[in-house]
């Protein structure tokens, strides 16, 4: 995931200057939401209230290696 996201930015930097790099790894940090989203859903006991939807995003989102992506980019905005 860290490679998508420093594709993401690299290629928002290259193409539409310093500002657009947040655009890439905004784009980075939305594919990798959906992502857990979908992989944490399959073969799981839907029926269990402790697997809903938002607990599944709060937990995945926690645990993922893009909160300090997300850090930076609310410090250097």
């Amino acid at each position: 995931m860290r490679r998508l996201v420093v594709c993401c930015a690299l290629a928002a930097m290259l193409w539409g200057g310093m500002p657009a790099i947040w655009r890439g790894v905004a784009l980075a940090e939305d594919y990798n939401r959906e992502a857990l989203l979908d992989r944490d859903f399959s073969n799981r006991d839907l029926t269990d209230s402790s697997f809903t939807k938002a607990n599944l995003r709060q937990s995945n989102l926690s645990h993922s290696n893009l909160q300090g992506v997300s850090f930076l980019a609310q410090i250097w905005r």
